[in-house]
């Protein structure tokens, strides 16, 4: 998701079918591409550090690419 989510403009707002139960949620359904990526970004650094911790090395967090 991320990747294709790079590809858009930040501040360009795209139409998603969330459930309620997520935390980006909202009932138009419409989301800016910046706040989707930041959402899922900070997941995948957070889940980065843990498997770095457990690897002790930084290999997935190196992985990670910003825009």
């Amino acid at each position: 998701m991320a990747e294709a989510l790079s590809q858009k403009q930040g501040g360009e707002t795209v139409t998603l079918n969330i459930p309620p139960s997520h935390a980006l949620y909202r009932p138009e359904n419409t989301y800016t591409v910046d706040e989707i990526y930041t959402y899922y970004l900070d997941k995948a650094k957070l889940l980065a550090k843990q498997f770095d911790l457990r690897n002790e090395n930084n290999n997935f967090t190196n992985q990670i690419k910003t825009r």
